[in-house]
């Protein structure tokens, strides 16, 4: 039999589901919050490239958007007393992909130590008000995340972040990186080779498969979802299967990238490895 894993809900943390405000700056337009906090756990809203007080991306096109987006998510953070270092997950979202190395650049600046969060990141048709680009994200407090890194990311994150036991999967795609080469565009390959990069990310972590509580698939063509769901099921062969969340209509800027994956593990408490 699989684990079920359910929080241990305590007084403290039922008193810790907190909503967190708005920076005192922004205009409340919008029906979410900034924030929100469960446990040691933040749940940042997407952040666009508003200006506090505004309902328009600001000028400059994408790089100027995606700055005005970080500095939001950092505002955010400060009013937790958290900053850049203790994100854990992002996910990015982008209307160009022909930007995509402009957007790099600044996403990478706002972390100074080098040390990236898990990251996915995708290309998406359009945006909430006319918005280029688009970054959620995850924060932990107060322990910081650690990096794991068992090949060499394709960008400005790790590959995952673990913090308490918890393990935060980058969206992985079909890139093996041994031979510096994307899997064939074929979804059967393709699908084989992110779980391979899954298992390899895993066990650098201390964990395994049946430890995965949640995945997000992402597709490039919808009508690929019947061979992913059978290449998914045989990976995922046992009773007790993660939840999932499907996306299809995604674009990577290169039609050789068909899938990708995220991924949430959770290691129990003395598991070797941890």
């Amino acid at each position: 039999m699989g684990r079920t894993f359910f929080p241990r809900w305590t007084a403290a943390l039922v008193a810790s589901l907190l909503l967190l405000v708005r920076p005192a700056t922004a205009e409340e337009t919008f029906p979410f919050a900034a924030a929100t906090r469960a446990g040691d756990l933040i749940f940042l809203s997407g952040q666009i490239g508003i200006a506090p007080g505004s309902t328009r991306p600001v000028t400059g096109g994408l790089t100027a958007e995606a700055r005005q987006a970080m500095d939001n998510i950092g505002a955010t953070l400060a009013t937790h007393g958290l900053g850049y270092d203790d994100l854990v997950k992002c996910t990015a979202m982008i209307t160009d992909m022909a930007q995509w190395e402009a957007f790099n650049r600044v996403y990478a600046s706002y972390f100074r130590n080098g040390v990236y969060p898990a990251r996915s990141a995708l290309g998406v048709s359009a945006l909430a008000l006319g918005a280029q680009v688009e970054i959620e994200c995850i924060a932990r407090l107060p322990a910081r995340p650690v990096a794991i890194n068992p090949g060499t990311p394709l960008g400005p994150y790790a590959q995952a972040a673990v913090v308490n036991g918890t393990i935060h999967v980058s969206g992985i795609i079909a890139f093996e990186g041994a031979t510096g080469r994307f899997a064939p565009p074929d979804i059967g390959a393709q699908m084989s080779r992110i779980f391979a990069n899954l298992d390899s990310i895993l066990a650098a972590s201390g964990a395994s498969k049946g430890d995965v509580v949640r995945t997000t698939l992402y597709l490039r063509d919808a009508g690929d979802l019947p061979a992913a769901n059978a290449a998914y099921a045989a990976y995922f062969a046992g009773p007790n299967k993660p939840a999932r969340t499907t996306v299809p209509g995604i674009d990577w800027g290169r039609p050789d990238i068909l899938a990708e994956i995220d991924a949430i593990a959770v290691v129990p408490a003395g598991k070797a490895g941890q």
